[in-house]
């Protein structure tokens, strides 16, 4: 049995398949269809927000940091690979119906800064090209790497600059030109009428 310690294992049973990620899938629907049917005006009492915002942040702390002591037992590591995507999506969740009803003002705030706006637009793009970028790094390795916590973060950093710093390219080549098309053509409809 695969434990989680070996997480390349079966990568391609665990992770990459679309039906992995039903529960999350389903955590967003149900999310979407509770802020559409009450208007975002979701009335919840203090204690409530208060249980919902400690159960959210264990839920997504455990989710991160749960694996940290290693040795985890098969049905421990099993549990984890099968609940944790969707545990991630229940605290997400939470935290985004309290911004869409006010509730969470600050961090709502924070979400909203225009700051972020860029790095917004590109992250489905530096969600695609990521894979390709790490790719390229270990490919252009010459020997092997021992992992180490300094060299994961250099290793994180520069694929993340690497990752947007593409998508920006990519961007810029194809995503904004076919959106300013699609704008000229829509506006120029709307004028005929």
């Amino acid at each position: 049995m695969v434990k989680i310690q070996e997480p390349f294992a079966l990568f391609d049973e665990l992770y990459d398949k679309p039906w992995l990620r039903a529960g999350p899938y389903f955590v967003g629907i149900i999310t979407g269809y509770i802020l559409f049917k009450t208007n975002c005006n979701l009335k919840l009492p203090l204690i409530a927000r208060m249980i919902g915002w400690v159960l959210s942040t264990a839920i997504m702390f455990s989710v991160v940091y749960g694996l940290y002591p290693g040795n985890l037992t098969a049905p421990i590591s099993s549990a984890y690979a099968a609940l944790g995507h969707t545990a991630w999506a229940i605290g997400v969740s939470f935290i985004v119906i309290q911004c869409c009803t006010g509730y969470a003002r600050i961090i709502d705030s924070l979400l909203s800064l225009r700051l972020i706006y860029p790095l917004s637009r590109l992250t489905y793009c530096a969600y695609l090209v990521h894979p390709v970028i790490m790719v390229l790094t270990v490919n252009k390795m010459d020997g092997s790497l021992h992992l180490h916590n300094n060299i994961v973060l250099i290793l994180y950093f520069g694929n993340l600059v690497a990752s947007y710093l593409v998508s920006f390219c990519i961007s810029i080549a194809f995503e904004a030109p076919i959106v300013n098309l699609l704008k000229i053509a829509f506006i120029s409809k709307k004028r005929i009428r």
